[in-house]
């Protein structure tokens, strides 16, 4: 696509700072926040990795593993309608249609409808909140990305299970709050915890996120690595932070 004609009312097409991409996003939903690149940061990939982003909403984790690495197939699943097309045209505009493919489906279904064992990885930013936690705005579109409107945090973790091959990965953001949720759910699941990364603001404040993986079938281990700071002197971003968002060249 060659111009902004395909764009909707509210609607932004956004730099994602890699190999030119480029994300429809629209100011009537939460844009892309810097946990969705830091998620895709932390997991790894191999080329024949097939992928899923569940809880894909616009597609800004699964356009990011797509940019950074050579997997054979990304596979992104959003329930919302408005979201799911955003996440279609970027595809599009992108000219990815051959590897990265839209799913406009509840979560839940994603088992029966794509396929049980079929992914490598699973990758994850849901909603953080219960419903039963914190004010619920008015927005539809701005509470079902916030909250567990259409799935809660149990129902992500045992779709998953049913989703990964053995030994499948499943790597997710969420808030500190959760982390005994996370761990919890994923081991009644049996997916093991095996590794997790504190994000925290500055480094004189406590962690807010944090990134972790899990591996189905796995042995018992879990390893914490070293906190990411993300912002530092001045309130600028730090080198790790700088080099994630590719402006490592651009502030040298």
């Amino acid at each position: 696509m060659t111009n902004l004609n395909f764009l909707k009312e509210n609607e932004t097409l956004d730099d994602l700072q890699v190999k030119g991409y480029k994300i429809i996003q629209s100011s009537q939903f939460f844009k892309a926040s810097t946990d969705s690149v830091l998620l895709s940061h932390f997991a790894s990939f191999k080329p024949e990795d097939v992928v899923m982003d569940m809880c894909s909403g616009t597609g800004v984790v699964g356009l990011l593993v797509n940019a950074h690495y050579d997997v054979r197939r990304i596979d992104c699943v959003e329930i919302q309608e408005p979201l799911f097309d955003m996440c279609r045209r970027s595809i599009e505009y992108n000219g990815i249609v051959d590897k990265v493919f839209p799913y406009n489906m509840d979560l839940r279904d994603a088992p029966h409808k794509l396929g049980e064992q079929k992914y490598d990885i699973i990758v994850c930013n849901p909603p953080y909140l219960p419903l039963t936690v914190g004010r619920i705005s008015r927005s539809e579109g701005r509470r079902a990305a916030r909250f567990e409107v259409n799935g809660s945090l149990a129902d992500i973790i045992a779709s998953s299970k049913k989703l990964l091959k053995n030994l499948g990965r499943l790597v997710m953001s969420h808030k500190t709050e959760r982390l005994s949720d996370v761990i919890t759910l994923m081991r009644e699941n049996g997916i093991e915890p095996k590794r997790c990364r504190f994000v925290h603001s500055s480094i004189s404040k406590s962690a807010n996120i944090f990134l972790i993986e899990g591996v189905k079938n796995a042995k018992a281990y879990m390893s914490i690595e070293p906190p990411l700071i993300v912002y530092g002197d001045n309130n600028n971003y730090t080198k790790e932070i700088l080099k994630i968002y590719n402006m490592d060249k651009n502030n040298e």
